[in-house]
């Protein structure tokens, strides 16, 4: 369990970071210390016969610190940014909702909170002398705990998805096969809560080789944290979007500092050209692009970005079976399109919690069916199209979006395309082309798009400083608020 292993980094090398969070720095000794202290405050608390506990902690040192504790005294966790969040995951069997008392005046627990759930506050002073006493081992409480996970991807609604204990280690070995960590290792995980699957399952992996993992709520503050301190990994992409945001120059007016980056990890297969290439020439040369799901237990498809092909077309990762389908179920040819299906194994969720519906159209015969549309190539290698729902219908042929959207984005030199295909309140069927950039493109370039999509009676452009974000995991675009935006009027 991943107390033993933070315990025995603080036994070796109790001085060596574990975490750093908004700015403050803690070893590994003061982490292991910090969480014997919380387990302890939890053991002396009243407890009943129900096992769920909700986490509601914005600073992610203090939620770690929470989560592992409760875990280790076998509470299954679910951690929540925030009371209207609690409510939409319709959660049961609720034991009680940890916050601590800095942040306790922060939500009106009274008004949004049942009456029947106790809120239990970790108070600060537990923490005041743990560094003048001794080090010592784990107190072992019994079996440790679950955790869940949540997503909205694929359905508009939260998808819970539990976390076995049993599941944890074949996890984190079959990630750190990919993305090879230790001890060495300073990893930059933002602010990527507990509830999601890249902020639940990375930090653990690092903390099992003894890296630092580093926690940071406010975007501005990146550029000037990577100036001060060499970090080699960092995991998303609208990140770093951010920093290419405040850096002008080349990689190399930075000194050191982003050339011992490890990697960046982005998501794989909807990323734009733009985006990657002036991560290559100004952040590193190291970027990999990887595909998986919060439902998986790592990577499924990867690549490591040398030219625009990288971008397009991933490698089955190591020891996964992936397919691509047809509506039979038999495997597609090459160059034929179907449904992408990845083998489970026991390193992923076989199941959503409370929702048989999802978990039948989602899990079939020991497989996992993400939603979205691939194509494979002679050698192997898999293109992933866009989701199975994001198509263009043209006349009786539907389009997979995502290879337009980037051909656009190539040809109007912006950040981002999203198309979409409606009806106005005429009933015309229409073509709209949503653009993520400062400025529109020149009406000759929208001309030149209206040509290619003449089969459309009506083809409409909207340009946008940003397009709404999902709140969990990887951070993509929204396609489905996006949508709504844009038809609102029609």
């Amino acid at each position: 369990m991943i107390t033993n292993y933070i315990y025995n980094f603080a036994k070796s090398d109790g001085k060596s970071s574990a975490v750093i969070c908004d700015g403050m720095e803690y070893s590994y000794t003061s982490f292991f210390k910090s969480i014997q202290a919380t387990q302890g405050f939890f053991s002396s608390i009243e407890k009943n016969e129900k096992k769920l506990a909700v986490v509601l902690i914005k600073n992610l040192f203090d939620a770690w610190l929470a989560v592992i504790s409760l875990r280790s005294i076998g509470f299954t966790t679910i951690s929540v940014s925030n009371l209207l969040q609690l409510k939409q995951l319709k959660l049961s069997g609720i034991a009680f909702v940890v916050t601590t008392e800095i942040e306790q005046d922060l939500h009106n627990f009274q008004v949004d909170l049942a009456p029947d759930i106790p809120v239990v506050a970790i108070p600060g002073e537990i923490y005041r002398d743990i560094m003048s006493t001794d080090l010592s081992e784990p107190l072992n409480y019994g079996a440790f705990g679950d955790h869940i996970i949540y997503s909205s991807g694929t359905t508009g609604s939260y998808k819970k998805l539990v976390i076995p204990y049993s599941s944890e280690a074949p996890r984190l070995r079959h990630r750190n096969n990919t993305l090879i960590m230790d001890e060495t290792t300073r990893c930059h995980c933002f602010d990527f809560g507990l509830w999601t699957a890249i902020g639940y399952n990375t930090p653990l992996l690092v903390w099992q080789q003894g890296g630092c993992v580093i926690f940071d709520r406010t975007p501005h503050r990146y550029s000037r944290f990577f100036k001060l301190r060499v970090t080699d990994t960092i995991c998303i992409a609208p990140m770093a979007q951010a920093l290419l945001g405040e850096f002008s120059g080349p990689i190399g007016g930075l000194g050191n500092r982003f050339q011992k980056l490890r990697e960046i990890i982005i998501g794989g297969s909807f990323v734009n050209q733009n985006l990657a290439q002036n991560t290559a020439d100004k952040l590193t040369q190291k970027l990999t692009i990887g595909y998986g799901s919060s439902e998986l237990g790592g990577r499924v498809l990867e690549s490591h970005y040398q030219n625009i092909d990288d971008l397009l077309w991933l490698k089955v990762s190591e020891d996964t079976i992936l397919e691509v389908v047809n509506i039979d179920g038999q495997i597609c040819k090459v160059g034929e399109e179907g449904d992408l299906r990845i083998k489970l194994t026991d390193r992923d969720c076989h199941e959503y919690l409370d929702d048989p519906e999802a978990t039948a159209r989602f899990f079939k015969d020991g497989y996992f069916y993400p939603g979205d549309l691939a194509v494979t190539a002679e050698d192997g290698r898999v293109r992933v199209l866009g989701r199975v729902s994001d198509v263009l219908t043209v006349g009786a042929q539907k389009l997979a979006v995502a290879p337009i959207e980037r051909d656009l984005e190539a040809a109007l030199g912006v950040q981002e395309v999203c198309v979409f295909s409606g009806l106005t309140s005429d009933g015309i069927h229409e073509l709209v082309i949503a653009i993520r950039s400062p400025t529109a493109p020149k009406p000759a370039q929208q001309a030149l798009v209206r040509k290619r999509f003449s089969m459309f009676k009506a083809v409409r452009f909207i340009t946008l400083p940003a397009f709404p974000l999902t709140t969990n995991g990887m951070m993509k675009t929204n396609r489905v608020e996006l949508r709504k935006s844009l038809f609102a009027d029609t």
